[in-house]
């Protein structure tokens, strides 16, 4: 079960069991849920079965070394998602960690304090990433209801258009019997007139859906990207 506090799983694979339990006290206190193999086997094994968010690895394992093991988790549909740090102590290992697709690399002479930052930082990206994401769903699913009352408010205004002409043309008939139209005005300008309200108000429901959309996109661009 994940960690109530971060609900991040973070698999370590480590050898070195010096490393191990430093390492593992370092996240266990910054408030993960960690879970531990001492193997590239076992820990791909255990990988595949938590599917954790984050995987820490050793570049220098004794079974298979941690850049085939990244080079396995990529290929793996369902881990690919899953964030990797490998940590090593030379300069190819590195280079050889990112063309394997690790997201980061961490030299064993560093400060496990700054694994810990780089660790953090990479699971707020993710974080921000996945609401960033579900924020789009939204506001995509928005525009499309929106856009449905557009659709259907223009066609309720086909529907009753034949009867507001109607409408239209009676009080133009008795106005002009009354005297308040000169000789020059006709009934069918009342039409005329009814297009124009038909546009003006489908005009305006387009004006408030671009409006709420734009709110909508800068209120996900402050609230994930800033």
């Amino acid at each position: 079960m994940k960690n109530t506090r971060n609900q991040t799983t973070i698999l370590l694979i480590e050898n070195d069991s010096d490393w191990l339990v430093d390492i593992y006290s370092v996240l266990h206190e910054a408030g993960y849920d960690v879970l531990i193999a001492t193997g590239g086997d076992e820990g791909f094994c255990l990988a595949r079965r938590v599917r954790p968010d984050l995987i820490v690895c050793e570049a220098a394992l004794t079974d298979i070394s941690g850049v085939q093991l990244c080079y396995m988790i990529r290929a793996d549909k369902n881990l690919r998602a899953a964030q990797v740090v490998l940590i090593g102590g030379q300069d190819d290992t590195a280079f050889e960690s990112f063309r394997a697709g690790a997201d980061d690399y961490f030299e064993k002479n560093g400060s496990l304090l700054f694994l810990q930052a780089k660790i953090t930082r990479l699971i707020e990206i993710r974080r921000a990433e996945n609401d960033l994401r579900r924020r789009s769903r939204e506001l995509r699913r928005s525009e499309q209801h929106l856009m449905k009352i557009i659709e259907d408010t223009s066609n309720l205004v086909a529907v009753l258009e034949p009867k507001l002409r109607f409408v239209a043309f009676g009080k133009c008939e008795k106005q002009k019997s009354k005297g308040f139209f000169g000789s020059s005005v006709e009934p069918e300008s009342n039409a005329d007139g009814l297009e124009n309200w038909k546009q003006s108000l489908q005009s305006k429901e387009l004006a408030e859906t671009n409006k709420f959309v734009s709110r909508e996109r800068e209120k996900v661009y402050y609230e994930v990207v800033c």
